[in-house]
């Protein structure tokens, strides 16, 4: 799904090399919100293949580690994600949250094996074929808000979490494997990005 009308190269590479195996098919959709891509590829997916068994999600700007779909699969969850930077208004996080719903900052050390996570990005994100039929459309929805009336906060509920809120509200899980760790070119190479900042400092001490 492009924000761009256009897929990165390095993402475009992967996909490519996925689309390789006999049991893998890629698509690309090019709209104007993350939310209608996600929903229409469901959409296509539904009445266009009756054998699928899993959808992964992956941004146009994410690159996930090598290996990455089949650990996620030998996850056997319902909903699996890999991790990558994120640029938010008060820092750089993870893409996943703790028990407690709190975006993880980049400077906080990752549990070293999968842990269940209660939001996540759909930057690359697999989801078991079960739980899209349970939740029903939409699948994913942005909420927004008054400005005024909210700190100057439009945005109430990314498409993303308001989709992690319908799949554990139906009692289902998502697992993060910190083991897999995605570039995510958000203008820039987020994790090279944060990455030079701590050799920066580190210099300066």
């Amino acid at each position: 799904m492009s924000k761009y009308a256009m897929v990165h190269a390095e993402t475009a590479g992967y996909c490519a090399l996925l689309n390789q195996h006999q049991d893998v098919t890629w698509g690309f959709v090019n709209a104007m919100s993350p939310e209608f891509s996600r929903n229409s590829l469901i959409e296509h997916h539904f009445h266009k293949d009756p054998n699928w068994t899993h959808i992964l999600f992956l941004d146009s700007d994410i690159v996930p580690s090598k290996g990455a779909l089949k650990s996620l699969l030998e996850l056997d969850a319902d909903v699996a994600t890999g991790l990558y930077p994120l640029r938010l208004a008060n820092g750089i996080f993870w893409s996943v949250s703790d028990e407690e719903d709190n975006w993880i900052q980049i400077v906080d050390d990752l549990p070293t094996e999968p842990f269940e996570t209660q939001s996540c990005g759909g930057g690359c994100l697999l989801i078991r074929r079960e739980v899209l039929v349970d939740i029903e459309w939409p699948w994913f929805k942005t909420l927004y808000q008054k400005i005024y009336d909210n700190e100057g906060k439009g945005l109430k509920q990314g498409e993303d979490v308001y989709f992690c809120k319908k799949v554990l509200e139906k009692g289902y899980k998502i697992i993060a494997d910190p083991s897999i760790i995605c570039k995510h070119y958000n203008g820039v190479d987020m994790l090279k990005f944060y990455n030079d900042i701590q050799r920066q400092l580190a210099d300066k001490k």
